[in-house]
């Protein structure tokens, strides 16, 4: 039986886009299990939102997408978060939203749970954009 090495393919560097990663996490660290109540399915299933707003606290980037529509009569779902447990969720935050770069400025990152009761936490952020060109010795 002959064996024929193949040959790897070349490694071609993956291009991400302008921006960086966010983690929120929520730990239960009580004893007692706690109850949350989400309006229904499809923010049950999204329990953790991070949007993007600029100083005037205009919306300018959220992680899900937000439905208009909610289904009619949809019931509220309820989700334990149990003793010693957490949620926790990594998302990638574009820094070009709308395919151009957000211009310089102070940002606010903020993570919300999208039920109740209410947990949040957010984070400043600045955007410089450079100039692009040779670089000067």
């Amino acid at each position: 039986m002959l064996f024929r090495s193949i040959p790897p393919e070349p490694l071609v560097p993956i291009q991400l886009p302008p921006g960086f990663s966010a983690t929120f996490t929520l730990a239960n660290n009580t004893a007692a299990p706690h109850m949350f109540t989400f309006p229904w399915q499809y923010w049950a299933t999204n329990k953790i939102v991070f949007t993007v707003y600029d100083t005037n606290d205009a919306a300018l980037w959220t992680s899900v997408q937000i439905p208009v529509d909610p289904p009619p009569l949809a019931p509220p779902v309820e989700i334990i978060l149990n003793s010693h447990a957490k949620w926790s969720q990594t998302v990638f935050v574009p820094l070009n939203p709308y395919s151009a770069l957000l211009p310089d400025g102070i940002y606010r990152l903020e993570a919300t749970i999208s039920g109740t009761p209410l947990f949040s936490a957010d984070a400043s952020f600045q955007v410089k954009n450079l100039q692009a060109g040779p670089i000067q010795h």
